[in-house]
Order: C-alpha cells, then sequence, then structure tokens
C-alpha cells in the first residue's frame, strides 16, 4: 500500500553555486510532492480529471487511450502526453478493467546537458494495465473502464471520475432549556417519567436522516437531589428524529411516583442547557 507522500524538502539554489542535474532532479520532484500534497489535502479529490477516452479498435486487437490527466489518491498526477496504443490482453473469457498507476520503478527521465552529465529526473510515469475486478487497487489505481468478456465494447460504468471525499455532515447546537417548550410525559397508566420538548435543527439544513447525541448541561439546579425528592436522573432520549427536530425526553426514576415534584423539575430544566449534535452519513464512501 503506497503512503501519503512526505512533506518535501526545499531547494534553494544560490548565485555562484555549481548546478547539477542531481539538483534539478530534487528540486523538480520537490515540486512533484508539493503539488501531490496540495492535491490530497486540500483538494481531497482523484480520479480522471480530463481527458484518457478509451477507444477499442475495430479489429478488437487493442485500445487506444488519449492523452490526459488523472490523480491517484495521493494525490499524485498520472499524466500521458501522447495517446497509447495498448494490446488486448490474451486471454478473453472474463471481465477486466484497463487502470492507470504511478510506476515508481520507472521515472521519467532525460539526459541533461550539466557538466556531470547525469539524467534529469522529470517525475513518475504512469503505467497502463489490465486487472481482473478483485486484483484493482481503488485509489492506488484509478480505473478508466472496463474490457467485456466479448470485447464488442469498452463500458465506461466504473470510470472513476475525479470528485472529492464525501464526509458526513456535522452540526451542533445550544439551546437554552427556557426556550424548549416543555411537557410532562407519562406511561400510558400515567405513572410519571418526566419532560420531553421538541428540538428544532433546520439551522442544520440536513438533507437526510441524521444521527444525533444530547448532553444535558445543568446550571446550578440539579432535577437530582436524592434524598429531599427521591429522584434518581435524568436520563436522556430521543425520540422521534428528522432531518429538521427529534424530540428530547428526559426521565427520572423515584421511588414514590405519587410524590412528583414537577414544579421543581420543570425549573431546574428550564435553568438548564441542551448541547446536540447531529451527523448525516448517507452517502460516504
Amino acid at each position: 500500500m503506497a503512503q501519503i507522500p512526505s512533506f518535501p524538502e526545499v531547494v534553494t539554489f544560490r548565485d555562484g553555486a555549481r548546478l547539477t542535474a542531481a539538483d534539478l532532479g530534487t528540486a523538480h520532484a520537490a515540486e512533484h510532492r508539493h503539488r501531490a500534497l496540495h492535491v490530497r489535502l486540500m483538494h481531497q479529490a482523484w480520479g480522471v480529471a480530463t481527458g484518457l477516452d478509451v477507444t477499442l479498435d475495430p479489429q478488437l486487437q487493442s485500445v487506444v487511450v488519449s492523452s490526459g490527466l488523472a490523480y491517484d489518491l495521493l494525490g499524485r498526477e498520472l499524466r500521458l502526453t501522447r495517446p497509447v496504443r495498448l494490446p488486448a490482453p490474451a486471454f478473453q473469457s472474463a471481465d477486466l478493467r484497463l487502470v492507470i498507476m504511478a510506476d515508481e520503478d520507472r521515472p521519467l527521465v532525460t539526459q541533461g546537458a550539466c557538466l556531470d552529465g547525469e539524467p534529469v529526473s522529470r517525475g513518475m510515469r504512469p503505467r497502463l494495465e489490465w486487472r481482473e475486478p478483485h486484483r484493482v487497487r481503488h485509489g492506488e489505481q484509478v480505473v478508466l473502464g472496463a474490457l467485456q468478456a466479448d470485447l464488442r465494447r469498452f463500458d465506461l460504468h466504473e470510470r472513476q471520475q475525479a470528485r472529492p471525499f464525501r464526509r458526513p455532515r456535522l452540526a451542533s447546537a445550544l439551546c437554552r432549556g427556557d426556550a424548549l417548550n416543555w411537557w410532562p410525559w407519562s406511561t400510558s397508566s400515567n405513572v410519571p417519567l418526566g419532560f420531553a420538548a421538541k428540538v428544532d435543527c433546520r439551522s442544520a439544513e440536513f438533507g437526510a436522516q441524521p444521527v444525533y447525541c444530547v448532553q444535558w448541561l445543568a446550571n446550578g439546579q440539579s432535577p437530582v437531589s436524592g434524598s429531599t425528592t427521591g429522584l434518581i436522573g435524568p436520563f436522556t432520549s430521543i425520540d422521534e428524529p428528522s432531518p429538521t427536530q427529534f424530540t428530547l425526553r428526559v426521565c427520572f426514576a423515584t421511588r414514590d411516583p405519587a410524590d412528583w415534584p414537577w414544579n421543581q423539575i420543570l425549573s431546574a430544566l428550564r435553568s438548564g442547557s441542551l448541547l446536540w449534535t447531529g451527523v448525516e452519513v448517507r452517502g460516504l464512501e
């Protein structure tokens, strides 16, 4: 598995210093790693950026990949400067994927005119390869398309276009207790359990059902007073969640439901605050 490129060194040239091919190669490699880090950490996109169209030979003997640019998961450039003809695979009984990948063992170099005669590195040469579906390493390799078993067409359904990674949508808010409309919460047999309130989450603009979590923050008047009220709690739970709201239920346990201190509990709830967080996870990859 390829690793995220390390932070590249900064190459500095000084007046009067001898300039060698190795210096130019180091500077080019540093610039290449800077670009890879920028794409990986800032844009967070990988796949085909432009070009790299695949045409199937009429004689079904080869495919032609046009010039273009793609990025792998580490932000490395996979660039073809001219069309490349690739022979069709010898085994034609299975569907195959055409992938482009960085070939670290085949650096792109040119002979320089420097005094030491050393070759100058010009980056990493990409490699095109046919792969069976279970051998494709998504991220390290970018899928350009699939060659069907009958070799009659080249399917682009699995082609990886460059797009940002999908992240969960997060939202959080702090609600004052006195801004919530509390109502008593009891069982079907009228045994008191606590209070409930609707919490408005429209400001988060969730597009799908999020997962909510809540924390009740008391403000010096905790509803738990043990020997005074005989209550144990509060215990919070979430009911009827939706992208725009949920019902907060604050429950207490007591040994004597007949002596339920409604006013004292409600006063403590109104003096506290509710911290809620929603995580929308639809469409994550």
